[in-house]
């Protein structure tokens, strides 16, 4: 028995890793770089492959093993890259005709490391509950 409502989650959280790929990751006051100028591209593919995973599974959730493994490997995958990323930006600035300008974690990569979470946890949720069943007592 599968859980849809999970199943659904997870769906639109690999979509939302897809589109905070191609949205701005970092930002300089007025000037941004959109993901996919970097490391995006890998966020995009790994979350492109989480989303075939699960709508594959969403279609017949009886498939293989690989392609239910595709999914948090996907969904780990960006959330690493998303992460290393954010780390990385938030602890940059620049220096411009002597004032320094830090660069901000642009809404994209916000939305990847959303995505990510919320897809790997609504994943392992699915894959891992067991309802609880009741018998009744005589």
């Amino acid at each position: 028995m599968r859980n849809v409502g999970a199943v659904w989650t997870a769906l639109i959280a690999t979509i939302g890793v897809a589109l905070g790929s191609f949205l701005p990751w970092a930002t300089w006051g007025p000037i941004s770089a959109n993901g996919t100028s970097g490391d995006g591209v890998i966020t995009l593919l790994a979350g492109a492959l989480a989303f075939v995973g699960v709508l594959l599974y969403f279609k017949r959730p009886n498939v293989g093993r690989l392609v239910r493994t595709i999914v948090p490997v996907g969904l780990l995958i960006a959330l690493a890259t998303s992460v290393y990323d954010a780390i990385n930006i938030s602890s940059t600035s620049v220096s411009v005709f002597g004032t320094n300008i830090n660069e901000t974690v642009g809404i994209g990569l916000w939305l990847v490391v959303l995505g990510s979470i919320v897809g790997a946890i609504a994943w392992g949720y699915e894959r891992f509950h067991k309802p609880v069943v009741e018998t009744a007592t005589v």
